[in-house]
């Protein structure tokens, strides 16, 4: 049986993969990764969002995530115009969200 928090983690994908494909987007969720990103987000007219999906019940939690986040190398310069990397953290029942684009 996984641990309550891989499924809590499961969960808030499957939510925010939900929201993504209601808004048209076509998303994948990477499934048992420890990779860079847990959804990619594809739309024919917008930049495809490669997001990390994180849960905090605490602001400073928060907060050191979002550094760390922030100090991830950014994609180059030319691949910046095609693809967005985001942080959503699920944070007092609702999403927070930040992008280093």
């Amino acid at each position: 049986m996984p641990n309550k928090n891989y499924l809590k983690g499961v969960r808030l994908e499957r939510k925010a993969k939900a929201e993504l494909e209601a808004q048209g987007y076509h998303v994948t969720r990477a499934s048992g990764s420890h990779g860079l990103y847990d959804l990619i987000a594809v739309h024919p007219d917008y930049p495809v969002r490669l997001i990390q999906i994180k849960t905090s019940k605490s602001s400073s939690k928060l907060d050191r995530m979002l550094r760390a986040f922030l100090k991830k190398p950014p994609l180059e310069r030319a691949a910046m115009e095609y693809y967005r990397q985001e942080m959503w953290v699920w944070f007092d029942k609702t999403w927070w969200m930040e992008s280093t684009i």
